[in-house]
């Protein structure tokens, strides 16, 4: 016969091995769930984002301050950047943005689809303008270029209203040849350096006119217009904006 002291000995034990295994499954179930939260908070919203940098000039490659940058992904909030005083600007955007709207008052605005690269330098050009400026001219005959290195030169061609223009192509100033979009209006190719003047032609729409900046690699939305373009009207009280000068 076992004694009664014995007895309690020998339950003590069986019942601290017990709870011993218990715990020792709890701390696992616990580790385990940590390692798996591990690659989950690694890959926070911080890795989620990217920021994308640039300029946003004019054809006479001046800053457009104010400038607007815009994004959306689905339903979520608009993201949003205003250009600074040499027409730069910052802004992060999801890395599943594929876009980003380009606008100036008054100037033709750019839809631009987003690469790999995280600098955008843009050149928007004036609404419904076409023919050459007189400072753009004074540039072409007066001021050869001084730039040592060649521009990546991105853009789309369009036409301005309903009328579509008929075989358009980009030319570098002072060379004979003719750079045609594909089938979608999209166009790239380098400027060499020395060549600062990039013309947009059709055969039936007047030329627009662009002055490279000196920056590695621009993007440029054209829209060929017809010889007259009527400008919708805007009622003002305030003082004359930058649009109606370059009008006047």
């Amino acid at each position: 016969m076992i004694s009664r002291t014995c007895f309690i000995g020998i339950f003590t034990i069986l019942a601290f091995a017990c709870l011993q295994g218990q715990s020792n499954a709890n701390l696992q179930a616990k580790s385990g769930n940590l390692v798996k939260a591990v690659p989950v908070a690694s890959s926070g919203p911080e890795q989620d984002w990217r920021t994308i940098t640039g300029h946003i000039l004019d054809f006479n490659k001046e800053a457009l301050i104010g400038g607007g940058v815009h994004g959306r992904l689905g339903n979520s909030p608009a993201f949003y950047a205003v250009t600074q005083l040499k027409g730069e600007y910052q802004i992060s955007v999801p890395k599943s943005q594929s876009r980003l709207k380009y606008t100036y008052d008054g100037f033709d605005y750019g839809e631009i689809a987003l690469g790999d690269e995280d600098t955008l330098n843009v050149i928007l050009l004036y609404y419904g303008g076409y023919g050459v400026s007189p400072e753009l001219e004074a540039i072409q005959y007066t001021q050869p270029s001084k730039r040592a290195f060649s521009i990546k030169v991105r853009g789309k061609i369009q036409s301005g209203g309903p009328q579509q223009a008929i075989r358009p192509y980009v030319r570098i100033e002072g060379t004979k040849d003719k750079i045609f979009p594909d089938a979608q209006g999209n166009f790239e190719f380098m400027a060499p350096p020395g060549r600062d003047i990039i013309s947009f032609e059709s055969e039936n729409f007047p030329a627009r006119k662009v002055l490279l900046p000196d920056l590695r690699s621009v993007y440029i939305p054209v829209k060929l217009w017809p010889n007259r373009v009527e400008e919708p009207q805007k009622e003002t009280t305030g003082p004359r904006t930058r649009k109606n000068k370059r009008r006047k």
